[in-house]
């Protein structure tokens, strides 16, 4: 049986969902949760303060002795430690600039053991708002929703695109991304 390993942020209510997702898209090609692979988290819990940065490492290791398959992740900080611990075993992450964050020589051939979805990167960011700014040439409102933590140069990048204040959100949890965005769109407010 595969062993799946993850480093969460949060405890085991912040990835369960993703995690019967997932389950939902290995079923697609046939594989069975507790038949073909298994699921073994570790979850470093804040109280308060945010983390530092070292926070992760020692899950990490613990995580890595399991000799698992493939270890998941979410955020750079978490990867970082990961990849700390291991130049081996695949990660699958989801990151801002993985290049940036050391993860990748290049886009065209990042090499190295981590691998995953890219968010926030510059230059590609960059070329989706030149993008929306030619479908859209009359938009005179932009309302941007990102995480905590997102650089404001691209706040400042769409600012100069669409010569316009840009407004951003950033204090919400998941489950308000959609109501937030509804509720802008509809009201044009922010």
């Amino acid at each position: 049986m595969r062993l799946v390993a993850g480093l969460a942020g949060e405890g085991p209510e912040d990835t369960a969902e993703w995690e019967r997702d997932f389950a939902k898209s290995l079923a697609a090609f046939g594989w069975v949760k507790g038949r073909d692979y298994r699921f073994e988290w570790r979850y470093a819990v804040r109280t308060g303060n945010e983390l530092p940065d070292t926070a992760y490492d020692g899950l990490a290791r613990e995580l890595v002795a399991l000799r698992p398959d493939v270890v998941v992740t979410f955020g750079t900080t978490r990867a970082t430690a990961l990849r700390r611990a291991t130049s081996l075993i695949p990660i699958v992450t989801g990151t801002g600039d993985p290049v940036a964050a050391g993860f990748a020589r290049s886009l065209a051939r990042p090499g190295g053991n981590v691998t995953g979805v890219s968010y926030n990167m510059s230059g590609v960011a960059d070329k989706q708002l030149e993008m929306l700014r030619a479908v859209f040439p009359a938009l005179s409102h932009l309302h941007m929703i990102a995480m905590k933590g997102t650089d404001n140069a691209m706040v400042r990048t769409l600012a100069g695109i669409f010569g316009r204040s840009v407004k951003t959100t950033t204090d919400f949890v998941a489950d308000e991304r959609e109501p937030r965005c509804r509720r802008s769109a509809r009201n044009r407010t922010w």
